[in-house]
């Protein structure tokens, strides 16, 4: 029997606050916060074996983390190593007046996010087009189709097809996030109440710290 591959995730969150709350006069209130989060996760895969040790080439990168799938069938897979952080730093200010029939609230926030990428490691995968193709695990030269007319010269080997994820794959994003409001509950009689506002926000693509920020526009 094959063991599995398990992998440990270490997750870690810290939130933090701070609230300032302002009474100009009875009508009319103030409220500002700052706040923080951080979100830090990082998945480790635990293959039982590596591709080096069941005889496949592979890359340093990929060799402890193997996929192998029998197409139709099964698969087996160690997953990935990653490591993610997000920070967050949050101001808002919030204003409360009450003035005649109206009940009146303005404010906005601003949010700075940092996505940290530390660089995540993808598996490397085989595949098989079945079963006896997996068992067996020849090349061409050994299972007898290198050298037949209108084949390649090597032949066909046991095996559907490969590949590798390889690369810098690590990345410092940033963005922001800003918005603003105004809003106004205007009683008009004691049957009638108008909830009135607009808000706006600005919300921009990423940024790249190591511009490795990409788009593709198929126009």
């Amino acid at each position: 029997n094959l063991p599995g591959a398990p992998s440990t995730n270490n997750l870690n969150y810290v939130v933090a606050s701070l609230a300032d709350n302002y009474i100009f006069r009875a009508n009319l209130f103030n409220q500002i916060r700052l706040g923080y989060d951080r979100i830090s996760s990082r998945t480790t895969p635990h293959s039982p074996f590596t591709f080096s040790g069941i005889g496949v080439n592979s890359s340093a990168q990929n060799d402890n983390k193997p996929s192998v799938t029998i197409a139709g069938s099964d698969n087996f897979n160690a997953g990935f190593y990653s490591p993610n952080t997000q920070n967050l730093f949050t101001l808002e200010d919030n204003l409360a007046w009450v003035h005649g029939r109206h009940s009146l609230r303005f404010g906005g926030g601003v949010t700075r996010t940092y996505l940290v990428n530390s660089g995540e490691e993808y598996y490397g995968q085989v595949n098989f087009p079945s079963w006896p193709d997996f068992l067996l695990g020849m090349n061409g030269a050994q299972n007898g189709t290198a050298g037949i007319p209108g084949f390649p010269p090597d032949g066909f080997s046991n095996v559907l097809y490969s590949f590798e994820l390889l690369g810098v794959l690590a990345g410092h994003a940033r963005t922001w996030e800003i918005s603003a409001y105004g809003q106004d509950d205007w009683r008009v009689n004691s049957k009638l109440t108008l909830n009135l506002g607009l808000r706006w926000e600005w919300l921009p693509p990423f940024t790249n710290l190591s511009g490795r920020a990409t788009n593709i526009n198929p126009a």
